[in-house]
């Protein structure tokens, strides 16, 4: 009798706990529906205002665009569109210049990455953080201009500017981004730093011996 006793006031207590959370997530449905409603109706209005004002903003938006004198002159056949169309010919005749313009820096530059990797020695740090520098930036879509190019080189070490590999892949670098030697020579010179240029050399190796370092460079 105790534990039957014990059961139902279990029982008990279990509904009532059940009722009220019924109770209470009720209120709480009925509340947001109510709330649903009134922004549904906000919304409504501001939507059928902005119907009914339709013209007045157009009108408004055109006289913000266009100049003075031809806001006022336009013909009624003339739309905004028809002013706007030499600046969205010139804004895509610029996207299309920029767009052709990293295609050929990332065709140059893995060009010139493939053809001075060499599986025979170890990259040079130099070597590595231009690397991952341009790497970096035309992969994320962008072109690598003279303000980035100056500015990768100014956390290259003196010593780096005298490494015969590092040297050779800064003047690759100069040619697949067009950077103009002059303005690499002024930045060498402004930094007082080695003023060296890769030049051919005879290269030590064995013709057949595949494991030798290419070494056919110098400073």
């Amino acid at each position: 009798p105790i534990a039957e006793q014990h059961m139902q006031e279990v029982v008990k207590s279990f509904t009532s706990v059940v009722d009220n959370c019924e109770r209470r997530s009720q209120r709480f449905h009925e509340a947001f529906l109510r709330r649903q409603g009134h922004l549904s109706e906000r919304l409504s209005r501001r939507v059928k205002r902005i119907q009914n004002d339709h013209c007045e903003i157009q009108s408004k938006k055109q006289q913000s665009i266009l100049p003075s004198v031809v806001s006022e002159n336009a013909c009624a056949f003339l739309s905004v569109l028809h002013f706007l169309k030499p600046h969205r010919v010139h804004v895509e005749r610029k996207r299309q210049d920029a767009h052709s313009i990293y295609m050929r820096q990332v065709e140059r530059i893995q060009h010139f990455t493939h053809l001075l990797a060499d599986p025979n020695r170890e990259p040079e740090r130099g070597e590595v953080y231009l690397s991952q520098c341009f790497r970096h930036v035309l992969a994320a879509g962008l072109a690598v201009d003279k303000c980035y190019f100056f500015r990768v080189l100014r956390n290259l070490q003196r010593e780096d500017f005298q490494k015969v590999f590092t040297v050779n892949f800064l003047a690759a670098c100069c040619d697949a981004f067009s950077i103009p030697v002059r303005d690499y020579m002024d930045y060498l010179k402004i930094h007082d730093l080695p003023l060296l240029a890769p030049k051919a050399a005879t290269s030590s190796a064995l013709p057949y011996d595949d494991t030798a370092a290419w070494d056919a460079v110098t400073l």
